[in-house]
């Protein structure tokens, strides 16, 4: 399995419950719907600032935690060879400029690391 993270930042003057709705409701479906059939998994983490600790004082840079799961590298790489097309990339760009700070978009590819507790 092949794991990738997004961090994104709301726009500016987007409250975060409404942050929250868009993509919900309206982003998620989208990108649904651009990436299958590779992709095989789609999470939202939503960051709470309540209750965290910043060593910095100041909180994360960033408003979720997106993670995008596929098979493998190859379904991967058509997926994103397919995005890259002009229609999605105009979809996707169109889309995000509703509720994402654009300039704040990181997109990488992890390596997951697991402990077995118990």
């Amino acid at each position: 399995m092949l794991k990738v993270i997004a961090l994104l930042k709301r726009k500016p003057g987007l409250s975060m419950e409404d942050f929250v709705h868009y993509y919900e409701t309206r982003h998620a479906p989208l990108m649904t719907r651009l990436q299958q059939p590779e992709m095989t998994g789609y999470r939202r983490n939503f960051v709470q600032v309540e209750g965290g600790i910043f060593s910095d004082g100041e909180g994360p840079w960033f408003d979720v935690i997106t993670e995008l799961y596929f098979p493998d590298r190859a379904a991967y790489e058509r997926c994103m060879a397919r995005n890259a097309e002009p229609e999605p990339t105009r979809l996707r760009e169109e889309d995000e400029a509703n509720f994402l700070d654009q300039s704040k978009i990181h997109f990488f590819i992890v390596e997951e690391a697991e402990t077995k507790l118990g």
